[in-house]
């Protein structure tokens, strides 16, 4: 049966071509986490040394890490339109290890006893850059793994894939020439290097419907952490600006261990989502908070850090063009993102469960506008 639907698709897609017309894009989905942290006791040569978060994160990671896999696995089965692929936002291991080789050796025979019908691709985030060898590792284990995930040689932390009428940009937030360490003073920033790679490869792919940004930090505050060039506010417009220069609707970030949702406008009317999933899963279910819906320093930058000063400047400089703002804590998860030719939606499920929380819909207009609505389920 499935044989002759197979033959009778290739019929009627060579009709449709030699007709002179171009077949509509097949709708498809995917799927976004961030924030998995991965980690086990035996990743740790003296578990009694570690601080209070490394242990609570490790107790994380065996209770919810494999369930999760399995729950994404279900999904990537079952959803309709069939995801291709899984994007994570960075953070994807721990870190803080004695021997980084085996932190991810672990992560990847653990991951692939799922058997993830889907590829994995990472955007390079702190936590695969923090302790020494880190990033060593990273480059020997993960990149052969999306390489492979790809079915093409990745050279470099930061690259793209394209599936169906969309083009997806995942890029490292800690690439090798930066200024600054994983938590001390971290200056989130691409460099000259990569800046440039990130121009071209969206002039190049400019009349895509849709092109999706992946990447670990976030571009606007939303709970107190550090963002992309948050000490250079000059270059943090120009970052901006280039993506909505290139109709850039969707940002997918991490980092903050909150879902959170920011609606940008910019002067010319055009806009930018900025969608965070959170799905570091806690050891014990608790309610998600009310969410917050006024972006405003308490609410998304009243923390103490070294950078605290920069983004109060940041939030006084973009909150009168945020037009939609949404935070809940303790709300972990991941996005199931469905895109049928000019729409996009995205439904936020509640980890461990299968049921969507809360759905958004982005949609390119006519004139390359776009259009945003929030419902929920």
């Amino acid at each position: 049966m499935r044989r002759r639907q197979m033959l009778w698709s290739l019929l009627l897609l060579a009709f449709i071509t030699a007709c002179g017309q171009k077949p509509l894009p097949q709708p498809f989905s995917f799927i976004v986490v961030d924030d998995l942290h991965y980690a086990r006791t035996d990743d740790y040569s003296d578990t009694s040394a570690l601080d209070a978060r490394t242990r609570r994160t490790i107790r994380q990671s065996e209770n919810n890490f494999l369930p999760l896999m399995n729950e994404l696995k279900k999904q990537a089965e079952i959803f309709q339109p069939r995801p291709v692929a899984i994007f994570s936002c960075g953070d994807i291991v721990h870190g803080g290890v004695s021997d980084p080789a085996i932190q991810f050796r672990h992560f990847l025979e653990d991951y692939n006893s799922v058997a993830m019908p889907v590829p994995l691709f990472n955007a390079m985030g702190n936590h695969e850059a923090a302790g020494e060898g880190m990033e060593r590792a990273y480059d020997e284990a993960f990149l052969p793994f999306m390489s492979r995930e790809t079915g093409r040689n990745l050279t470099a932390r930061h690259f793209s894939v394209d599936f169906g009428n969309s083009h997806f940009i995942l890029l490292d937030a800690q690439p090798p020439d930066r200024r600054g360490g994983d938590h001390d003073k971290r200056i989130f920033e691409l460099m000259d290097k990569q800046w440039d790679w990130l121009k071209a490869d969206l002039e190049a792919n400019k009349n895509k419907e849709h092109i999706f940004v992946i990447a670990h930090p976030t571009i606007w505050p939303v709970s107190s952490g550090d963002v992309w060039y948050v000490y250079d506010p000059q270059k943090q417009r120009e970052f901006v600006d280039l993506l909505l220069e290139y109709n850039v609707r969707i940002y997918f970030g991490g980092h903050e261990h909150v879902y959170s949702v920011v609606g940008y406008e910019n002067e010319a009317g055009k806009q930018l989502v900025q969608m965070i999933p959170d799905s570091e899963i806690p050891l014990d279910e608790t309610q998600p908070s009310p969410p917050v819906t006024s972006y405003t320093i308490q609410n998304v930058a009243a923390g103490e850090s070294p950078w605290a000063g920069q983004l109060q400047e940041l939030v006084r400089t973009y909150q009168d063009r945020i037009r939609y703002f949404r935070k809940t804590n303790h709300a972990a998860g991941y996005f199931m993102v469905t895109v049928e030719g000019t729409r996009v939606t995205v439904e936020m499920f509640g980890a461990l469960g299968r049921k969507p929380i809360e759905r958004y819909v982005v949609e390119s207009a006519g004139s390359r506008e776009t259009k945003f609505s929030y419902s929920q389920p």
